[in-house]
């Protein structure tokens, strides 16, 4: 084979080899942006299902009307980053049908703690600004059952505030779960997408570390293989000048089949 033809299949290996590393790194860079912005999306939501959920506890608290504007200021953060994302996974998917859940027992039940927050005002036989129904006021968003247990032996209370207190138990208790699966959820979607993200580097790791040695390996070799084939080849030629030099023309040096195949010249 042609010393030309060699250095060509060397420069062909080679340049495969390049072009393989450069593919797969290029492909493990997108894959990490892809899998990072991700984590950034599910960090993000995260941070307001937390921020949601601490609010939600707050309002049921103190009774709060601003307690109550948090919980809906970040239910539509929520909303508009699940919406604009532009990743469609089924969890994702979920997570929005869980907050928009979320968002409609909410609001029922925020509207029912006004009504009987209203009613507790008009019992008959209470005024209104009295400590009592103060405390009733700021205690039924917390403990309604007990309230509803408090009430029951005054003849004062109507029985559809005992039934509002019992029902409005019984959202609260709806509402709550409902926060907390979207905290779990969302705590689960940032664990998949650090695990992901960690992946996608070992695997770079991994190819740098497989085909970096190939690399070096093959082209080593095929270079000494050349390298050893030009020695021997001008090892010959400097016989034959030698011999030439001496006035000994008649030599005959018979070279390796490998080397000239076909009549092939020693260049």
């Amino acid at each position: 084979m042609y010393i030309k033809k060699k250095i060509l299949i060397n420069f062909y290996i080679t340049s495969l080899f390049i072009i393989i590393i450069s593919i797969f790194e290029y492909y493990n860079f997108f894959k990490i942006k892809q899998e990072v912005e991700f984590l950034e999306l599910t960090d993000t939501i995260r941070g307001k299902s937390l921020q949601l959920r601490r609010h939600e506890k707050n309002y049921f608290l103190y009774s709060s009307a601003l307690q109550s504007e948090k919980v809906y200021k970040y239910i539509n953060e929520l909303k508009h980053i699940l919406g604009n994302a532009k990743y469609k996974t089924s969890k994702l998917i979920d997570l929005k049908l869980l907050v928009r859940g979320y968002e409609a027992n909410f609001k029922e039940l925020d509207l029912n703690a006004h009504r009987i927050s209203d009613s507790i005002k008009q019992i008959d036989g209470v005024d209104s600004m009295s400590c009592c129904v103060q405390f009733l006021n700021l205690s039924f968003m917390e403990h309604p059952r007990r309230i509803s247990e408090y009430l029951a032996g005054s003849a004062l209370v109507s029985r559809g505030i005992l039934e509002s207190l019992a029902a409005f138990e019984l959202q609260i208790e709806d509402v709550r779960k409902i926060g907390e699966r979207i905290v779990n959820m969302s705590s689960e979607l940032d664990s998949v997408a650090r695990n992901n993200v960690d992946d996608v580097i070992h695997l770079s790791q991994a190819g740098i570390v497989i085909f970096l040695p190939m690399f070096f390996i093959i082209g080593s070799g095929v270079t000494f293989i050349i390298s050893a084939g030009l020695a021997n080849r001008i090892g010959v030629l400097a016989k034959l000048v030698e011999s030439t030099g001496y006035g000994i023309f008649n030599s005959k040096y018979i070279l390796p089949t490998r080397w000239n195949n076909a009549g092939e010249n020693l260049f």
